[in-house]
């Protein structure tokens, strides 16, 4: 979302809360696309900078903690190492004023490669695209461990053409650049990570809407079970 200063607008079926330049430069922009069912989730909705922003969803039926997920959009490699480190240094500032009850996903495009070697496997995985982590990747990974975050992205066994997020124009070769990350604590929560491709969204979209409905219904049904305990253990006890 290249677009010039902040703001949302609401579609019908979508909003778009947007964070860019306050120029129209176009070069930088992030955001994030809130369907209508997960509109009235919202609790707010922060831009931090042309490269930062992030939004709050209340936790669903209250089963949950609060979501803060945070879209980030870092420095290419070629970019100085002060940009980098602004980037980094607004990123851990951003990081450290949510909430410390909320779940924290931080995803984006971080120009970054993680590898296969031995000493990022406990903050990434072992399943990356690539076999070298890049001077860019270095910097998430340490990122990470100091925020005490896990990259999900590299973390699940899947083909390569799942794997790659950003494909070289002109070539067929792709690179693993954006990655999911979340709070330690919550990182078992995740349960798959992959990339998506062209119509391959639509059965996903169709599979998400099913897995909705089936997660009501067995919701439903625990309630019920509970209730159902609740009354068993009354009639005990006024049996005593």
């Amino acid at each position: 979302m290249r677009w010039k200063d902040k703001g949302i607008i609401n579609k019908t079926k979508f909003s778009m809360y947007y964070s860019g330049s306050s120029n129209r430069s176009g070069l930088y922009g992030t955001g994030f696309i809130i369907s209508k069912n997960l509109k009235n989730f919202v609790i707010g909705f922060k831009p931090v900078s042309d490269r930062i922003c992030c939004i709050r969803l209340r936790g669903k039926f209250c089963l949950f903690n609060n979501l803060t997920f945070i879209s980030a959009y870092a420095p290419t490699e070629d970019a100085d190492d002060d940009v980098k480190d602004d980037f980094y240094d607004s990123l851990g500032k951003t990081l450290n004023e949510v909430s410390s009850h909320d779940s924290v996903i931080v995803l984006g495009d971080f120009n970054a490669k993680i590898g296969k070697e031995e000493y990022v496997r406990n903050i990434a995985g072992k399943f990356s695209l690539h076999e070298t982590t890049s001077p860019n990747g270095h910097r998430l990974c340490q990122f990470a461990e100091e925020t005490c975050l896990k990259i999900k992205s590299t973390s699940f066994e899947r083909k390569n053409i799942h794997k790659g997020t950003w494909k070289i124009p002109g070539s067929s070769v792709s690179n693993q650049i954006d990655h999911v990350l979340i709070s330690a604590r919550w990182a078992s929560s995740v349960m798959s990570v992959r990339s998506c491709r062209g119509e391959r969204m639509k059965m996903i979209q169709r599979n998400t809407r099913s897995s909705q409905e089936s997660y009501k219904s067995k919701r439903i049904a625990a309630t019920k079970l509970c209730r159902k305990k609740k009354k068993k253990i009354i009639v005990l006890s006024n049996q005593d």
